[in-house]
């Protein structure tokens, strides 16, 4: 039989861990949030928010490099494999033929 704190207490699934395309999207909400400050009357609020404004931005700079960067690493990889299937194929007759002028 089990105990009844077995039962209470369950474990938490951790939550999936985000792509960069997400992180960059809640990212540019934050700065646009944060941008409405930077019109606040008081001078404190103002000052947080252009701390807050440069911080996220830089982070959203970062991530944006690293979006485009995975994004042409999947296209130079998608086009290596295309090289290598054409390697890996059997040269025909003609190829054979052009391949041994070279020889």
């Amino acid at each position: 039989m089990k105990s009844d704190t077995h039962t209470k207490t369950k474990r938490k699934r951790r939550a999936k861990p985000g792509d960069i395309a997400s992180l960059r999207r809640v990212l540019w909400a934050a700065i646009r949030q944060v941008e409405e400050l930077l019109e606040a009357d008081d001078t404190d609020t103002v000052l947080k928010a252009v701390s807050v404004l440069s911080t996220a931005s830089g982070v959203y700079l970062k991530c944006t490099e690293a979006h485009d960067f995975e994004k042409r690493l999947d296209e130079l990889q998608k086009e290596l494999h295309d090289v290598r299937q054409t390697l890996k194929r059997p040269a025909s007759a003609s190829d054979r033929a052009q391949g041994s002028a070279f020889n």
